[in-house]
């Protein structure tokens, strides 16, 4: 996971992790001690998998005056719900920690014959990370936005 600090205090800009490598969020967080607690951070998560134990990046979530960007990678995460894999299962439980999502899920799709399309199914797991960001965050709002690929 790359996360990038950078504070409104004229002290640049940080890079913590590395290209490929994940990191410890705790130990990220813990280099920003020096930091002004009233200085602004912006924080771009960006995964290298879909693996991520979400409550971990809670110390960095809650950061007050900061801005998180994190890449949801919808495309894996909507093959993994598929997989009934316990690890994979535990996984995304880690993943999208509160609500109940599964339920919503697994009920939503019995309601519908055929089953879900690609946007029914993505509108129930963008809103159950979107809603997990804000509860972890502590966020008024978390706001959902597409990227378009190249």
């Amino acid at each position: 996971m790359k996360t990038l600090l950078t504070t409104a205090a004229g002290r640049g800009v940080r890079l913590l992790g590395c290209c490929g490598r994940d990191i410890d969020p705790h130990q990220a967080f813990s280099a920003d001690r020096g930091t002004p607690a009233d200085a602004f951070a912006f924080f771009l998560i960006d995964p290298k998998s879909w693996r991520i134990p979400l409550k971990t990046l809670s110390p960095m979530l809650e950061r007050p005056h900061s801005e998180v960007i994190f890449n949801f990678m919808l495309d894996f995460i909507n093959r993994a719900v598929s997989i009934k894999d316990a690890a994979v299962v535990s996984g995304l439980n880690e993943l999208i920690p509160h609500c109940d999502w599964w339920a919503k899920l697994v009920a939503t799709e019995g309601s519908h014959p055929g089953g879900l399309d690609a946007e029914q199914r993505k509108a129930i797991l963008v809103d159950a990370f979107a809603s997990n960001l804000a509860t972890l965050g502590k966020y008024a709002q978390s706001v959902p936005k597409k990227a378009k690929r190249p």
